[in-house]
């Protein structure tokens, strides 16, 4: 049989003699190990929503057994902090996204490079950079199954132009068109 337990100042909930929930003197609420807030009409067993620790791990789960629903976090800004309490990811409402430090991948959790993308077989088209408001692509980067890399453009009539940044205002050093002439600083050099 249940039966709850005043101890002091400490509120507890025993089942066959062994806490199941326990609300301390400063009002933290505190469940064993794999004990679980379910939160949800969930599948009966599970939660549509579980947090939990197993002992080594700490989980917010959204159990497939229950329908996998979505977890959303609604907040102007979001952070995820290490346990010393330094920046790891912040992401912050119209701005976008940022890794505080070391290294992101995407494609990959073995990651050595500030960012590394990878994908399991080739194609030119293993990063997309799009035109702005647009979800066309305007360059391709990637490679081909002989590790050879590529660059390319999207569409007909569209140049690949290299040059400098400086202060904000491009200045064009090489270009090459679609007929594949080479142009230096605007004159053609090889056709």
């Amino acid at each position: 049989w249940g039966h709850v337990k005043v101890d002091g100042a400490d509120f507890a909930v025993l089942n066959g003699g062994n806490e199941r929930f326990k609300i301390n003197s400063s009002g933290n609420v505190k469940l064993p190990d794999n004990g679980k807030f379910l939160f949800g009409a969930g599948n009966g067993t599970n939660g549509d929503l579980e947090i939990y620790s197993d002992g080594s791990n700490n989980f917010i789960d959204c159990p497939a057994a229950a329908g996998n629903h979505h977890l959303i976090i609604k907040a102007d800004d979001f952070f995820v902090k290490g346990s010393n309490d330094e920046h790891m990811i912040k992401a912050i409402e119209n701005s976008g996204v940022c890794v505080i430090s070391g290294n992101l991948g995407i494609g990959t959790s073995s990651v050595s490079h500030t960012l590394e993308v990878r994908q399991t077989s080739a194609s030119h088209q293993i990063v997309s950079i799009n035109r702005a408001n647009s979800n066309v692509a305007a360059m391709y980067l990637g490679n081909d199954t002989n590790d050879n890399a590529k660059i390319s453009v999207n569409g007909d009539g569209n140049n690949i132009v290299f040059g400098k940044d400086v202060s904000g205002t491009f200045t064009q050093f090489l270009s090459i068109n679609t007929n594949a002439d080479l142009f230096v600083n605007n004159d053609r050099f090889i056709k």
